[in-house]
């Protein structure tokens, strides 16, 4: 094994790792949680949604070098550089696909009043359509 072979390996392995730990505080939050009922959950939403966002930039960065070595991989490799990309990304996709339905459940919680809801829906449009947390 080469440390191309290692490099790669290492950028994706971190990505899936991430994933899992940022799925496992998705989780976390959701059995504490299962409505924004007062100041105290929405302040720790915010915290989890700030810590999501961050590593959302995280994740960016690993798999655009990922995607380099994969490119690297795939000219040293070939076919079964192609091969190791395919699956690698297979898991990651599978991954992001789970945690993707786990931030749909953590931002469709019911809040306990009007005024939470909004601030609530406003730092989830947050988590979404901006890159650093606003609030």
């Amino acid at each position: 094994m080469t440390m191309l072979d290692l490099g790669f390996w290492g950028i994706y392995a971190v990505s899936i790792g991430v994933s899992a730990w940022s799925a496992r505080r998705l989780k976390g939050f959701l059995a504490r949680n299962p409505t924004i009922a007062d100041d105290a959950c929405l302040a720790q939403y915010k915290a989890l949604v700030r810590a999501e966002m961050y590593l959302s930039l995280l994740m960016i960065g690993l798999l655009i070098g990922g995607f380099v070595a994969g490119i690297a991989l795939m000219v040293q490799r070939g076919l079964a550089g192609l091969a190791f990309v395919v699956l690698a990304n297979a898991l990651v996709f599978g991954a992001g696909l789970a945690h993707r339905r786990l931030e749909k459940r953590v931002k469709g919680l019911p809040a306990a009043s009007p005024d939470l809801e909004t601030e609530y829906r406003r730092v989830s449009d947050s988590w979404v359509k901006k890159a650093l947390p606003d609030f």
